[in-house]
């Protein structure tokens, strides 16, 4: 029997509810240091989370593996983890971290945070100058972004545009160029908006990309 819009309402009103009372109690554990009355996967899952985003590595990693009933929010969690640790420019951590994760394509969301997870390895490792190890790491995020392909509508292809962004970033254009091509594949299988953005997107890097070959050939006024 389909809900009436009643009912439909009713079940929006008790969802917000509880997200609601679920940042109430994050925001009240956080300000006391008191974790001890977080016990729901979702509640140690943003723990773990705001306590990454706050450098606090060590102890979120403690959360997110604490979590025991629920494997793909504690893996989800362990990979927004890796993720910030790439931001901060903790790659070799980060990478250990990604690269722990399983990549089963029966687990959607965890799969796509772990391309994100290894892709920001990536781009960190590139800003640390560690090309060999940047390379490795893109690597690792096309072989996952290869099992979420076939399983998602945007993510996969929106993966492959920032894959091919480091690519650019350290000097592998050619890489760069079939990566772009791979994501407007992708992206062409599906027709919602968000893919329609990504072609955009991807036509644009391999745009700026032909612009950036031409200006460092030999004999460009921009090269001698």
């Amino acid at each position: 029997m389909d809900e009436t819009e009643e009912e439909l309402l009713a079940r929006i009103r008790r969802a917000e509810t509880s997200v609601a009372a679920r940042k109430l109690r994050l925001a009240q554990a956080l300000a006391s240091g008191d974790f001890a009355s977080l016990t729901e996967s979702l509640d140690l899952s943003a723990l773990a989370w705001q306590l990454a985003r706050s450098g606090a590595w060590d102890k979120a990693e403690e959360v997110a593996r604490s979590i025991a009933d629920d494997p793909d929010e504690r893996d989800e969690a362990l990979a927004l983890i890796a993720q910030c640790l790439a931001d901060a420019g903790e790659a070799a951590r980060a990478e250990s971290l990604a690269v722990s994760l399983p990549s089963d394509p029966d687990r959607h969301d965890v799969l796509h945070e772990k391309c994100e997870a290894l892709t920001r390895v990536a781009r960190a490792f590139a800003g640390l100058g560690a090309v060999p190890q940047a390379r490795q790491a893109l690597a690792n995020a096309l072989e996952a972004t290869a099992i979420l392909e076939p399983i998602s509508l945007w993510e996969a292809p929106s993966c492959l545009v920032d894959i091919a962004k480091v690519y650019r970033a350290i000097g592998d254009i050619g890489d760069a160029r079939n990566v772009l091509h791979a994501a407007i594949t992708s992206a062409m299988q599906h027709t919602d908006t968000d893919c329609t953005k990504i072609i955009r997107r991807a036509r644009k890097e391999l745009e700026e990309l032909g612009q950036h070959v031409r200006l460092n050939e030999p004999g460009s006024s921009l090269t001698g």
